[in-house]
C-alpha cells in the first residue's frame, strides 16, 4: 500500500499549510465508507475527501465530484451537526503511524465552544473514520468494531478512543544504524552457543540435591540461537520493514536500490561495504524526511503509460516511469481518480465484452448451421442428373421397379448408373420428383451462401467492435461503441437520434508526424466512416491494417506530398490501433481516399478499396505516445 508513514506526515505538512485556521462549510457522504468536507481557507475552497475503503483508505485535497445520495446517511447528518462552522486548530499525525487527527473548534447547539477531533485511521481493512470529543470518547465512527468483532480494541459510540497497538518500530528518525545492523551478529551467535556447551557441562544443586540441568539448558540455549539465526536470515526488505515504522515495501526497495544491493539479499550475508553503502543511503532517506523534501510523484507501469501503479511523496531514484504534481494531494487525486476512471471502464468493457461475445457466439452457431445445410446439398447436379437420364430413358422404364440401370451419356466412358426410383410412381413421376429435390437443394443453397457471406459480414463487423472495444481509452469511447450497438440493434436502449444536439459526438484521435501532417484515428465503427468517407478528402491517405480488425487512420496531405517517414509512423499508427497491436511485422495497407468505397447495405466501418500498397511495421507504444497530441 503507497499510503505509508512517510506519505502520511506528507499529507499533514500539505493539510496544515493550507486548511489550517479553515471553516467547515459543508459535509457529505457519497459513498458508504467515504465522506467529503468543504472548507473555506485562507480564501480559497477547498474539498477534503477521507476514505474508510478496504481497497483505497486516504485522506486529502480532492478536486473531483461525486454523486451524492438524495437522503444523506446518519454519519453524515451527525458529522454536519457537530461539525458544521468549524474552526481547523490542528491536523497532527502520531509517530509515522497513519492515522491523521483533525482538531477543530465547534459551537454546539447550545452555543457552548467545544473541540472535536475527526480521526482518521488508515489501515487497509481495518480503516476508519472516528469522531471523538476532546477528552477522547468517542461520539460515532463510519465503521463500528464492537467486542465481538475485536478483543483488542472496541471503536464504539461513548467508549473512550485508543489508538491501535504499536507496532514496536523504530521512528526513522530515531533509528540507530549500528544497534540495527550489528556487525557482531555471527560473533554474538558464536558466543551464545559457546556459553551453551559450556553451561551444558555443569551440575548445579537444589537443596541438598545435585542436578543435572545441562540438557535443559542447552535446549534453551539453542532455542536462543536459532531465534537469533532466524531473524538474521531474513531478506534485507523485509526486515527494514519489520523494523522501521512508516516504511512501506517500496521505501524498503528504494532504500536497496541506493544502496545497490538486492533487496532479497538476506541480512546475515551483508559484507561490510554493503553496510557502508546501507547506510549512506538510510542517511541521505532519513535526512529527507526530516527536511520534508517532498516531491509528490505517481509512478506508472513501464509497459503501460497509461495504468499507474503507486504514488509516492519522495523521488525514488528506482522508479523510471513517473509523473510529478505540485502536491501530494494532486497526485493522489491524479492516482485514484485515474485508477477509479480504470476501473469503472473495465467494468463498462466487461458488460460490451460479453454482449458482443454472446453476439459473437450466435454468429458463428448460425455460420455452422448454415455450413452444415451447404454441406448436405452438395449433391444437387446428381439429383438434376437423375431427373434428366429418366426422362430421357422414360420409355424403357416400367412403373412399379425400385431401381432403373440407364446410360449416363454425360459421363466420358458411356458408364451404366443405377437410380433408386419410388416403386409406386410412374416413370414421369420419378423424373418430377428429382426435378423439384434439386430446385429445392438450389435454391437451399443460393440462399444459405447468401445467408453465409452476410454471417461472415456481421462476425467481422463484430469482430471490429471487439477490437475497438479493447483499445478504448475513455468512457467516453466505450460509451460511444454501445452506442453504436445500440443503433445496430444489438444492445436494448434508446436510439441516438439524428441531428440532436444534446448528443455530442466524440472526436477521433489526433496526432502529429515528426513531418508536421495531421493523423487521425477513428475510435468507433461510425467514426470510421465519418472520418474516411465525409471528412476526408479524396487525395488523403487512407491506411488500414491489413487482414485484421482495426481504426482507419487518415494522413491530412493537404495538397502535399506526404514524406516516407510520415507514411511509416502513420503505418505503426495503424497496426498498434488494430487487433494486431502485440504483434510484430504487421503489414498495413494504404491508398487515397478516393479508393476507398462503401458498400450498399455494409455494417458501420465496413469499406473496400483498390490501387493499395502495402507498409511492414511493428508497434511501438512509446514512439505512438510520442506522436500523440493532447
Amino acid at each position: 500500500m503507497p499510503f505509508d508513514g512517510i506519505v502520511t506526515k506528507c499529507v499533514v505538512l500539505e493539510l496544515t499549510n493550507k486548511l489550517l485556521g479553515g471553516r467547515i462549510e459543508k459535509v457529505f457522504q457519497p459513498e458508504a465508507d467515504e465522506i467529503r468536507i468543504n472548507i473555506r481557507s485562507q480564501g480559497n475552497n477547498y474539498k477534503l475527501i477521507a476514505s474508510a475503503s478496504p481497497n483505497n483508505p486516504r485522506l486529502h485535497i480532492t478536486d473531483s465530484n461525486k454523486e451524492n445520495p438524495s437522503a444523506p446517511p446518519v454519519f453524515c447528518m451527525l458529522l454536519r451537526k457537530h461539525l458544521s462552522g468549524g474552526k481547523i486548530l490542528s491536523i497532527d499525525f502520531h509517530d509515522f503511524e497513519r492515522i491523521i487527527t483533525v482538531n477543530m473548534e465547534c459551537i454546539t447547539e447550545l452555543g457552548d465552544t467545544v473541540i472535536r477531533r475527526l480521526i482518521v485511521e488508515i489501515m487497509g481493512k481495518y480503516s476508519n473514520i472516528i469522531l471523538t470529543t476532546e477528552q477522547g470518547i468517542i461520539i460515532d465512527a463510519i465503521k463500528h468494531v464492537d467486542n465481538e468483532m475485536s478483543r483488542v480494541r472496541e471503536v464504539m459510540p461513548a467508549r473512550h478512543y485508543v489508538l491501535p497497538p504499536s507496532q514496536d518500530k523504530i521512528s526513522p528518525l530515531d533509528i540507530n544504524f549500528e544497534d540495527m545492523f550489528p556487525a557482531s551478529n555471527n560473533n554474538e551467535a558464536a558466543s551464545v552457543a559457546t556459553l551453551a556447551a559450556s553451561v551444558a557441562s555443569q551440575v548445579i544443586s537444589v537443596g541438598n540435591q545435585p542436578v543435572s540441568v545441562g540438557t535443559q539448558v542447552a535446549s534453551v540455549v539453542t532455542l536462543a540461537v536459532a531465534a537469533t539465526n532466524n531473524a538474521v536470515s531474513i531478506t534485507l526488505d523485509k526486515y527494514i520493514l519489520n523494523n522501521v515504522k512508516g516504511f512501506s515495501p517500496l521505501i524498503c526497495r528504494e532504500v536497496c536500490f541506493r544502496a545497490d544491493i538486492n533487496p532479497k539479499t538476506t541480512v546475515e550475508t551483508l559484507t561490510i561495504s554493503q553496510l557502508a553503502s546501507l547506510k549512506v543511503s538510510f542517511s541521505e532517506l532519513i535526512d529527507e524526511i526530516r527536511g520534508d523534501s517532498y516531491s509528490p510523484r505517481v509512478l506508472f507501469n513501464a509497459d503501460d503509460a497509461y495504468v499507474p501503479i503507486d504514488f509516492y511523496c519522495i523521488n525514488l531514484k528506482s522508479t523510471i516511469y513517473a509523473k510529478e504534481f505540485d502536491s501530494i494531494s494532486m497526485a493522489m487525486d491524479n492516482y485514484y481518480f485515474t485508477r477509479d476512471r480504470i476501473e469503472r471502464s473495465k467494468q463498462k468493457k466487461a458488460q460490451l465484452d460479453k454482449t458482443l461475445g454472446n453476439c459473437l457466439d450466435r454468429c458463428y452457431k448460425k455460420l455452422a448451421i448454415r455450413q452444415e445445410a451447404i454441406r448436405n446439398v452438395e449433391d444437387r447436379d446428381n439429383i438434376r442428373l437423375f431427373g434428366e437420364l429418366i426422362t430421357v430413358n422414360i420409355h424403357c422404364i416400367s412403373k412399379g421397379t425400385d431401381s432403373v440401370r440407364v446410360l449416363n451419356y454425360y459421363s466420358e466412358d458411356e458408364a451404366y448408373i443405377d437410380i433408386p426410383v419410388k416403386s409406386n410412381l410412374t416413370p414421369q413421376e420419378n423424373a418430377q420428383r428429382y426435378f423439384k429435390r434439386y430446385s429445392k437443394a438450389k435454391s437451399t443453397f443460393e440462399q444459405t451462401n447468401k445467408q453465409i457471406i452476410e454471417n461472415l459480414d456481421e462476425a467481422k463487423y463484430l469482430e471490429s467492435v471487439a477490437q475497438l472495444l479493447d483499445t478504448a481509452e475513455s468512457a467516453q469511447e466505450i460509451d460511444d461503441i454501445r452506442q453504436e450497438l445500440i443503433d445496430e440493434g444489438y444492445i436494448k436502449g434508446k436510439r441516438k437520434i439524428a441531428g440532436n444536439k444534446k448528443v455530442k459526438a466524440s472526436a477521433p484521435l489526433s496526432f502529429m508526424s515528426s513531418d508536421g501532417f495531421q493523423i487521425f484515428v477513428g475510435r468507433n465503427n461510425k467514426q470510421n466512416d465519418t472520418l474516411t468517407l465525409k471528412s476526408s478528402s479524396s487525395n488523403d491517405l487512407w491506411f488500414h491494417v491489413k487482414s485484421f480488425p482495426g481504426s482507419h487512420v487518415i494522413i491530412k496531405t493537404e495538397g502535399q506530398d506526404v514524406s516516407e517517414s510520415t507514411m511509416t509512423e502513420a503505418a505503426m499508427i495503424a497496426a498498434y490501433y488494430s487487433k494486431a497491436r502485440s504483434s510484430s511485422g504487421v503489414n498495413v495497407d494504404y491508398t487515397k481516399v478516393r479508393y476507398v468505397k462503401k458498400p450498399s447495405g455494409a455494417k458501420p466501418g465496413m469499406v473496400i478499396y483498390t490501387d493499395f500498397k502495402t507498409i511492414t511495421t511493428t508497434p511501438d507504444e512509446r514512439k505512438v505516445e510520442s506522436l500523440r497530441m493532447t
